[in-house]
């Protein structure tokens, strides 16, 4: 009995096809390698914490910095929105988790 991706080094033989597909003993491991559940790690879930406060906290300053050009600089409003939006882009970080990856391994 062999596997279908079982390579033969030496000699000949006779093989009779016992099952295909997803009854062979490969696709049982593919299946039960599809039913496994993905799980976060607590490093992630602190991560997702911290990008979700840090984000709101952001959002708060933003909105802060809308209020003060509106009210005491006396900006457009079309150019306050401009400089808000950009704040926004230029402060949430995307690439954090990246970076604590990075930091990490440099500190090992």
């Amino acid at each position: 009995m062999v596997f279908s991706d079982s390579l033969v080094n030496h000699r000949t033989g006779k093989y009779i096809v016992c099952a295909i597909g997803m009854q062979t003993e490969i696709g049982k491991i593919a299946s039960l390698l599809d039913n496994t559940k993905n799980r976060k790690t607590p490093l992630q879930k602190n991560l997702d914490t911290l990008s979700g406060q840090l984000s709101l906290l952001i959002l708060i300053i933003c909105f802060l910095v809308l209020i003060l050009q509106l009210f005491v600089a006396r900006e457009n409003i079309l150019d306050a929105l401009m400089m808000t939006v950009a704040l926004a882009v230029a402060a949430i970080p995307e690439a954090l988790s990246s970076i604590v990856t990075i930091i990490l391994s440099l500190s090992t």
